[in-house]
């Protein structure tokens, strides 16, 4: 309640729900919802998909209230799409399953390329002394 109130008086920047990460990761749920049959029988991709599916969930339950919770609970949920992601090889056949290469690739790509220039993490150095 107190950090509502905070982000009300000192004007919070509206979140865009359909953000970069969320598009991607609603596109590899959409993937594996489609294909989900031919992962019956891993036990590991269905608790993966539930976590990756509960992050979507709570980024889009929470994003009404606080941008900051929203963002850092699907960040803190979505650390497991290291392991889910490389799954998308088997989605595809042995004989396409460079297709499934190319896009866990182009996907990583992709996050680099947005942590780099689109979030700005990586800001030049400055200090007092220089």
């Amino acid at each position: 309640k107190i950090y509502l109130d905070i982000m009300e008086r000192e004007g919070e920047a509206k979140l865009n729900v359909f953000n970069f990460k969320i598009i991607i990761a609603l596109t590899v749920a959409l993937l594996f919802l489609a294909f989900l049959k031919k992962f019956k029988d891993n036990r590991d991709f269905e608790v993966l998909l539930k976590f990756h599916l509960l992050s979507l969930i709570l980024f889009f339950a929470l994003s009404p209230t606080a941008m900051t919770f929203s963002l850092r609970t699907f960040e803190l949920l979505s650390v497991l799409q290291l392991f889910l992601y490389p799954m998308i090889l088997d989605v595809f056949n042995k004989k396409f399953r460079f297709v499934g290469f190319i896009m866990v690739i182009v996907i990583g790509l992709l996050h680099f390329y947005y942590l780099l220039e689109i979030s700005k993490i990586f800001k030049p150095y400055a200090s007092w002394l220089i």
